[in-house]
């Protein structure tokens, strides 16, 4: 099981999720996945994004609590146009 620190008022709160936590999803790495990849997909999963486990050496942040995984992050790198919100 794993187990998350939530501040509150006064402390903090730990709330156990279940399970383990997922591993970091990218080629050649197992670090522990705090975060999941939000690029934006297409097609017949428009709407939805990515959602890679990523651990926090992997993650590459885009401001604000947007992450991309290395592969998204080279195709919107090439690409800035084709990322749209």
């Amino acid at each position: 099981m794993y187990c998350d620190r939530i501040p509150i008022a006064g402390g903090v709160a730990i709330v156990s999720r279940g399970g383990r936590r997922p591993a970091c999803e990218v080629v050649g790495c197992r670090g522990r996945a705090d975060f999941q990849c939000d690029y934006p997909l297409k097609g017949k999963k428009a709407g939805k994004t990515c959602d890679r486990h990523l651990c926090e050496r992997c993650r590459i942040s885009q401001g604000g609590d947007r992450d991309y995984c290395p592969q998204h992050e080279a195709m919107a790198r090439e690409k800035p146009d084709a990322v749209t919100d």
